[in-house]
């Protein structure tokens, strides 16, 4: 054989044990994602939500998933019952095009800025929208905000949602996110939950192997890390002649502390495991708890905790507990990490002593009461934004 065809054969030989090699790293990576254990009761990580809920949720290969466009969502959802999505998978109807003269303001945001649990007349955008339109300075000018918040949604995908609705052509851009940036990734990060579909890695989000190192190298495990974050925010405030971010509004150690509660009183009674209702013994914080907490009763012979009512209980051990209090503590430095990367002129709707029941139904979720507030805030932040002559 020829010394040029010796040649030949040697780099055909290469390149199929070079792909081989490949294909057992990639089938050994999804060997690997697939012994990995969730996280399982109270301390577990974010799900995707068209995972979990294929009623109001669809996939979506750029921002993961988005609501349902178009639709009056299931009325029999306990947080979603009954709200109407436009063509965009946004709630409410359908922007009209922007008028001359008019100022649009466009609120993304999580849950909070969504408004789970409120009617659309009490959300923060609908609050934000009756607060500019009783100030003076805009008597003469049309005002249209639109809610973009999505239940679930980080920083990293109301990014991305913000290029989509550039037609929306927005004078204002508001930001809250946060809370769900800074929880746990069940699985893949954001980044390469949504690298598959238009992001900047499209071939590699496929990958398990790409995967799987990405998170063996990261220290910061949560669904967005700090530099995401930081670079959503700066990308948002390219998005819009004005940014208005919103920085806190979160009980995470009050959460907490009711969970410390639950094993202070495990300890006194000599319990080894507790039995509640599941949002009792959840990383939320749902009012009826302290009630419930009064309402508790030990069975010393079971070794065992009864907290509140027992209609569709669960068990969990002490150990359980701990491991949700350090995720709480975990999650609330994460929290803390991201509110950093906020400029420092960012809107802060609520002080320590607004953190009560009257402003909030759970860790983050706000009342009417709430939402109200946090929407006269943000309105004065856009005023300030907008300066004189508006």
């Amino acid at each position: 054989m020829t010394a040029p065809g010796r040649r030949g054969r040697r780099r055909v030989f290469a390149v199929v044990t070079a792909l081989l090699a490949a294909a057992l790293a990639e089938g050994g990576a999804r060997v690997v994602e697939a012994a990995r254990p969730e996280r399982k009761g109270l301390a577990e990580g974010f799900r995707n939500m068209e995972l979990d809920d294929p009623t109001c949720y669809a996939k979506d290969p750029e921002l993961g998933w988005r609501l349902l466009p178009d639709t009056v969502l299931p009325r029999e959802h306990p947080a979603l019952g009954g709200i109407r999505t436009n063509a965009l998978s946004l709630r409410g109807p359908l922007p009209a095009p922007k008028l001359p003269g008019e100022l649009r303001v466009v609120c993304y945001g999580d849950s909070v800025m969504f408004g789970l649990g409120l009617r659309d007349e009490d959300t923060v955008p609908a609050a934000v929208g009756r607060a500019l339109l009783a100030d003076p300075s805009l008597a003469s000018r049309r005002v249209t905000v639109i809610n973009a918040g999505a239940p679930g949604y980080s920083a990293a995908q109301g990014e991305r949602f913000a290029r989509r609705l550039r037609s929306l052509e927005p004078d204002v851009i508001v930001f809250w996110f946060g809370m769900n940036d800074s929880k746990r990734a069940q699985g893949p990060d954001d980044e390469s939950l949504m690298a598959g579909g238009g992001g900047g890695l499209p071939l590699l989000g496929n990958l398990a192997l790409f995967r799987v190192l990405r998170r063996a190298s990261s220290s910061d495990r949560r669904r967005v890390s700090v530099e995401r974050f930081r670079g959503a925010v700066e990308a948002f405030g390219r998005e819009a002649p004005h940014g208005v971010f919103v920085r806190g509004g979160e009980r995470i150690l009050g959460a907490r502390e009711k969970l410390e509660a639950v094993l202070a009183r495990m300890s006194e009674s000599g319990a080894q495991a507790v039995s509640a209702q599941p949002i009792l013994l959840s990383a939320y914080l749902p009012e009826t708890g302290a009630k419930d907490m009064i309402s508790s009763t030990a069975d010393r012979g079971a070794g065992l905790l009864r907290l509140g009512r027992q209609e569709g209980a669960v068990t969990s051990s002490a150990d359980e507990i701990r491991e949700a209090i350090r995720d709480l503590t975990e999650w609330k430095a994460a929290y803390d990490a991201r509110m950093d990367c906020l400029p420092a002129d960012a809107v802060a709707p609520f002080q320590p002593r607004d953190l009560t029941a009257e402003m909030f139904a759970d860790n983050c979720h706000l009342t009417a009461a709430g939402a109200e507030a946090a929407g006269r805030e943000i309105a004065r932040g856009i005023l300030r934004k907008l300066g004189p002559g508006k």
